[in-house]
């Protein structure tokens, strides 16, 4: 899988503390062996990632990094064939801002983010 930018999430994840930044770049090394051709094939590479609708038409994918501290959203466009998948980076943030909610509203009215 190709990650979309390794340089986008590495400024999310500037502000946290090393540690986190450390599991950060183990999860873009793991991403980056992976193929997946579905949901299931990456629940099988990470069992507690979640898939989450946002508006009608779109899905993100929310995966814990360091337990349950933080929480990386991602858009995946799964591989097709012989052609590679991609990982879009929407948002990291820790898990108090995530239970707020208010990253589902933002993805939906950032036209930036129209990858999946």
């Amino acid at each position: 899988m190709r990650v979309i930018t390794t340089t986008r999430l590495r400024d999310l994840t500037r502000p946290h503390p090393a540690d986190v930044r450390r599991l950060v770049d183990v999860w873009v090394e793991t991403v980056e062996h992976a193929r997946w051709h579905s949901f299931r094939e990456l629940r099988a590479t990470f069992k507690t990632a979640d898939r989450v609708r946002i508006g009608k038409d779109r899905e993100v994918y929310v995966f814990n990094i360091k337990g349950n501290s933080y929480r990386l959203i991602a858009g995946v466009a799964y591989c097709w064939k012989e052609t590679n998948g991609t990982v879009y980076i929407k948002m990291f943030m820790t898990h108090a801002q995530y239970s707020k909610g208010q990253w589902k509203e933002r993805l939906k009215n950032d036209d930036a983010n129209r990858q999946p």
